[in-house]
């Protein structure tokens, strides 16, 4: 992890986020989400992490909640649990948590001020089903804060869901001439 001079990331992080933000913060309808997954009990999967309007934001946080059976699991890209895009990588920091809850607290963020660029996703994450479960679960982000890079205001935005189908086996097709 790299260290600077007076305060490590961690620390700034702290400094940023954990602070009584909801006295200043204003709501929006822009959203933190992902898409319906789709995976094979037993196995791994990258699960992206949008953003709606992101070229008007630099930062964010918020809260991944899964379901029974799934679990984060780290990266075979990065050393971490979530890897930002590739457009994303030399602009922003990413730092993750685990919540007393078991949730995963996100804080994505740039220390020069530069709105997130590139398509979505702006990062993705990795879950990992149990051997054991099947059928369709609902995986959450809660607690989303995003900051403006124009005026750096911080907003608000509602909680999501996501439905998460567990497949027992790989499904094939195979057509006939």
């Amino acid at each position: 992890m790299k260290r600077y001079p007076l305060l490590s990331l961690s620390a700034i992080v702290a400094f940023l986020f954990c602070m009584p933000f909801s006295l200043v913060a204003s709501n929006t309808t822009d959203k933190v989400y992902t898409d319906e997954v789709w995976m094979v009990k037993g196995e791994q999967q990258t699960i992206g992490l949008q953003l709606t309007n992101h070229p008007l934001y630099t930062a964010l946080q918020c809260d991944i909640v899964l379901p029974e059976g799934l679990s984060f699991a780290v990266s075979n890209q990065s050393s971490g649990i979530v890897t930002l895009s590739e457009a994303n990588r030399q602009t922003h920091l990413v730092e993750t948590s685990t919540l007393s809850n078991g949730s995963l607290r996100v804080v994505i963020m740039s220390m020069s001020n530069s709105a997130f660029s590139g398509s979505n996703p702006i990062a993705s994450f990795e879950v990992k089903a149990a051997d054991d479960v099947v059928g369709q679960k609902i995986s959450g982000i809660q607690n989303v804060r995003i900051v403006s890079a124009s005026d750096r205001k911080e907003y608000t935005a509602d909680n999501m869901q996501t439905t998460v189908n567990i497949l027992a086996e790989r499904t094939v097709i195979t057509a006939k001439d």
